[in-house]
C-alpha cells in the first residue's frame, strides 16, 4: 500500500472516530439533561437546601450550554474534515477533553441526586438531619477537588461547607476546605481550617499529612505579609520533621528570608 493510501486510510479512521464520539457525547447530554430535568421536578420542603440545590442546578445548564457549544463547533469542523490528519488530532483532544468535563458532570449530577433523596426521605422520617456515610463523604470531597483543579472555587466551598453543616468532619474535609478558601482569597479562614488539624497533631497517628499542613500554613502567612508566623511554622515543621521533603523545602524557604 502506498504512503498516500496509508494517510488517507488513516485520515477516514479519525474521522469515523471522531463522528462516533461526538454522537456520544451529544447523547451523553442528552440524558444529562433529562436528568437535571427529573432533579428540578422533585420537591423539597427545606427551602433553604432547595435553593441551593437549585442554584446548582443553574449553574450545571449553564455548563450545559457550554459545552453544547463546543461540541456544535466540533461536529462543524468534522464535517469540514477531509485528508487533514492534523486537524483530526486536534478535534480528537477537544473531544477528549469534552469526555473529562462530561465525567465531572455525570459526578456533579449523582451527588445532587443523592441529596435530593436524602432531603425527600429526611422530610418524611425525621426533620434530624441524617449523617452522612463515609462513601458520600468522600465522593464529595473528591469532586471538590476537581472542581478546585478546574477553578470552580465557590461550588467546591458549597459542596464542602455542605457536609460541615451536616454534621461530618475529617482532617481531609478541612485540607480540601482549606485549599480552597485559600484559592478564593480567603487566606484567614483557611489558615483556621489547617490550624484545626495542627491542633489535633498528637491525636492523629498518620503524621504523613502534617508536614504539609505547615508547609500550606506557612505559604499562607506568607501570603498575608506575616513573615513572623510564617517563620514559626517553617522551623516547627524542620524540627518535627526532618526527614520530610517538605523540610527541605522549608529551609529553602527560610534561607531567602534572611
Amino acid at each position: 500500500m502506498s504512503i498516500v493510501r496509508k494517510f488517507l486510510l488513516l485520515s477516514s479512521i479519525g474521522l469515523l472516530l471522531s463522528q462516533g464520539l461526538l454522537l456520544s457525547h451529544c447523547q451523553t447530554l442528552h440524558r444529562i439533561e433529562q436528568r437535571i430535568d427529573s432533579i428540578e421536578a422533585k420537591q423539597i420542603k427545606d427551602e433553604e437546601v432547595m435553593q441551593k440545590l437549585v442554584k446548582e442546578v443553574e449553574q450545571m445548564r449553564k455548563f450545559l450550554v457550554d459545552l453544547d457549544i463546543k461540541l456544535s463547533n466540533i461536529s462543524e469542523r468534522v464535517t469540514n474534515l477531509t485528508r487533514d490528519y492534523n486537524n483530526t488530532e486536534r478535534v480528537m483532544a477537544e473531544i477528549n477533553r469534552i469526555s473529562k468535563d462530561l465525567d465531572l458532570m455525570r459526578k456533579r449530577i449523582e451527588i445532587i441526586e443523592s441529596r435530593f433523596e436524602a432531603n425527600r426521605r429526611n422530610a418524611v422520617a425525621s426533620p434530624v438531619t441524617q449523617p452522612v456515610s463515609e462513601a458520600e463523604a468522600s465522593k464529595i470531597i473528591y469532586t471538590a477537588r476537581e472542581l478546585i483543579a478546574n477553578g470552580e472555587i465557590n461550588q467546591a466551598i458549597e459542596m464542602l461547607s455542605s457536609l460541615v453543616s451536616r454534621g461530618y468532619s475529617s482532617y481531609e474535609l478541612r485540607t480540601t476546605l482549606g485549599d480552597a478558601l485559600f484559592r478564593k482569597g480567603e487566606t484567614k479562614k483557611a489558615i483556621r481550617e489547617w490550624m484545626a488539624i495542627i491542633n489535633d497533631e498528637d491525636k492523629i497517628s498518620d503524621k504523613s499529612m502534617l508536614p504539609r499542613i505547615y508547609l500550606r500554613v506557612a505559604n499562607a502567612f506568607l501570603a498575608i505579609k506575616d513573615e513572623k508566623n510564617a517563620k514559626v511554622m517553617l522551623q516547627a515543621l524542620i524540627t518535627k520533621y526532618p526527614q520530610s521533603s517538605e523540610a527541605k523545602i522549608a529551609q529553602d524557604m527560610l534561607k531567602k528570608m534572611e
